[in-house]
């Protein structure tokens, strides 16, 4: 099977938000399509682009796929609407693939009805916050300039009974480094068992972090990672997966899939937005206006038509597309690189290692040092021959000693 296929497919189901977070990409930084397309998407735009995902698994042969609900904020579409789409796609797809469901949403309108309705369609969702109150309303308030924090906390106490740990998806939380990040874990550990994406901002060449940049943190978020990971690492806490520590850790063994945003595997994933335009990853809206834009749409194009479009094109061969900088770095492997919106350069393009290229060094080459001291001789090996390690990494930060492997550490591929 060839390389070039779609084996995650996005869906833009409602264009707009019922909330105004400062750093949206999607509505605050240079892309301002959204104010083009459609709210919703229309149960046209939604038939034909299941036609077109049918087309394409029985054209791949593709054993799987997943469907992620998006927005905007994807509840705004309505009940009705997802009943439809999952009954369809399971009509047109189950007897040849199997098919996964999730939702990224803030959470605010998330209810009873809600989750019970997600609950027997199998929608898993997953809740974006900052954290605590304080963290929170610094950047996620409503159109009013009100707090959205009452709302979230609500919606995750109601996500974390028991009852719906089936659909529970993971947390996506933007770094602040001006924060504590040992308090922040603590503050959500008291959820339960959970899974924690902690994001980069989405800054890049042209729209650089504010902090202040030093040679050897970079701009301060490879610094409160690391001192997220030794709290994590030495206090073992128990039921909260931290998914940036144990994608890097398994891709500085040897291991091949991670988060997007790191190591060399292909990402097989596009957008379809609300009027059934194909787009590259949403969260190029961060660099360009109309960097996301591919012209072709799901009722004159198929998903191999999307192929030709470099910033579709460039993630599948992801390596080839990096720079010079980057492929000759021993930490490539895991790294990746960066995030492909976080390279963008406005001379050089996306021929540009990530602005985030300081922070991910010294994250990794930290994590790195904790590992050589756990690690058995087998394990140590597998790292020097994926990244190179160096044994003299001066020890920063770093504090208990760990004596026995944590159980994170796998070299699984």
């Amino acid at each position: 099977m060839s390389d070039s296929f779609i084996q995650t497919f996005l869906l833009k189901v409602a264009a707009r938000c019922n909330i105004n977070c400062d750093y949206c990409y999607e509505y605050k930084l240079a892309d301002q399509s959204w104010r083009r397309k459609p709210p919703r998407m229309s149960i046209d735009v939604l038939d034909q682009t299941i036609n077109r995902i049918k087309e394409h698994v029985l054209a791949h042969e593709l054993k799987g796929v997943s469907i992620i609900f998006h927005g905007g904020e994807p509840l705004l579409a309505g009940k009705d609407f997802f009943e439809y789409a999952v009954s369809q796609i399971k009509a047109q797809l189950e007897d040849i693939c199997s098919v996964k469901f999730g939702m990224q949403s803030n959470g605010i309108l998330l209810n009873s009805n809600w989750v019970t309705l997600l609950s027997r369609l199998k929608i898993n969702i997953g809740i974006s916050l900052d954290g605590y109150k304080e963290l929170n309303d610094k950047h996620r308030l409503d159109y009013k300039g009100n707090s959205t924090f009452p709302q979230v906390e609500k919606a995750l106490k109601l996500l974390f009974q028991p009852q719906y740990s089936e659909i529970r998806g993971g947390l996506l939380c933007v770094i602040q480094p001006d924060s504590n990040p040992i308090k922040l874990l603590e503050w959500f550990s008291k959820f339960g068992n959970t899974q924690i994406d902690f994001l980069f901002p989405h800054y890049n060449h042209y729209r650089k972090p504010p902090s202040k940049y030093d040679e050897l943190y970079g701009y301060g978020y490879g610094l409160w990672l690391s001192r997220l990971f030794d709290y994590w690492w030495d206090n073992d806490i128990e039921g909260i997966k931290i998914r940036i520590f144990e994608d890097l850790m398994h891709l500085m063994i040897g291991g091949k899939y991670a988060v997007e945003a790191f190591g060399l595997s292909s990402v097989h994933l596009t957008v379809v937005q609300t009027d059934g335009e194909y787009e590259a990853v949403d969260s190029l809206k961060s660099t360009y206006d109309g960097a996301v834009s591919t012209s072709k749409n799901v009722f004159r194009h198929s998903f191999d038509d999307i192929f030709s479009e470099y910033l579709i094109s460039s993630r599948i061969a992801k390596f080839e597309n990096l720079s010079e900088k980057c492929r000759q770095c021993r930490l490539v492997k895991a790294c990746g690189g960066g995030y492909i919106p976080h390279r963008y350069h406005p001379k050089l393009g996306f021929d540009s290692p990530t602005i985030y290229c300081q922070d991910l060094i010294f994250l990794i080459e930290h994590i790195e040092q904790r590992l050589l001291l756990v690690l058995d001789d087998e394990m140590k090996n597998k790292m020097i021959t994926t990244i190179g390690t160096n044994q003299a990494l001066p020890q920063v930060i770093c504090k208990n000693q760990d004596t026995t492997l944590h159980n994170t550490v796998s070299d699984n591929s």
